[in-house]
């Protein structure tokens, strides 16, 4: 249900066994799910100590005892897996989630995971780079009553993105121009592509803006003689 599609549990305390592995995706997954689905269980990731029969008990997650943001998630150890830590943390609204493992000590994991926490939450911002029914171009019309109809997109385009990338942003629009009329508003007619360097193309679609009636018949049968005696 969560998508762990590489993951096999063969029992609940992860105790090694030849058959009971998992990935450092799938179990982001897991923890995403954790934080979004149980906040109220999640909460107790970021306690810091408990007691217990009067026996005080401390949180193994070095990150929290760092304030850089961390609350959660968990840690782990095996001979074949070596140190591990899933670990989160939330600056200005925006969350992180990672999977660090593989460390050959504890020293280890609590100083590598600290910087991959604090390089992800420092270096990275999330930027509402198109906001909702924003005009993004115009499209070429054939046989309307009007040669051209904006374009927009129906809702915000957010993206996490690194800190100054905005002059490196290029938004273009697809779409097969010209756009046959009639056109309906709100017809879906195209794409805009949000191109930032080192990081995958986003795509969303686009919509008419308005209605665009279609020409009467006269100037359509002039139109389809013109691209018969041309060969369009």
């Amino acid at each position: 249900e969560l998508g762990m599609e590489n993951s096999n549990f063969m029992n609940a305390s992860g105790w090694p066994d030849p058959e009971h592995y998992s990935t450092a995706r799938d179990l982001s997954k897991l923890t995403k799910a954790l934080i979004e689905n149980h906040p109220d269980y999640y909460k107790i990731y970021s306690e810091k100590e408990f007691s217990y029969n009067d026996i005080p008990q401390q949180n193994r997650n070095p990150l929290l005892y760092q304030n850089i943001g961390a609350d959660g998630v968990k840690t782990g150890h095996t001979e074949i897996g070596g140190y591990g830590l899933i670990g989160s943390g939330i600056k200005d609204g925006r969350r992180v989630i990672f999977v660090i493992n593989g460390l050959e000590s504890s020293a280890a994991r609590a100083q590598e995971s600290k910087k991959l926490l604090q390089w992800a939450l420092n270096s990275f911002k999330n930027e509402t780079l198109i906001t909702a029914n924003t005009i993004v171009g115009q499209g070429e019309v054939l046989l309307g009553k009007t040669d051209s109809v904006d374009l927009l997109v129906k809702d915000d385009v957010k993206l996490t993105i690194p800190h100054n990338a905005e002059r490196d942003i290029k938004i273009t629009t697809q779409y097969d121009s010209p756009i046959k009329a009639p056109i309906k508003q709100g017809q879906q007619v195209g794409t805009v592509t949000i191109s930032i360097p080192n990081q995958p193309d986003v795509s969303q679609p686009i919509f008419a803006a308005s209605q665009v009636e279609a020409k009467g018949f006269i100037a359509q049968t002039l139109y389809k003689a013109k691209a018969t005696v041309l060969g369009q």
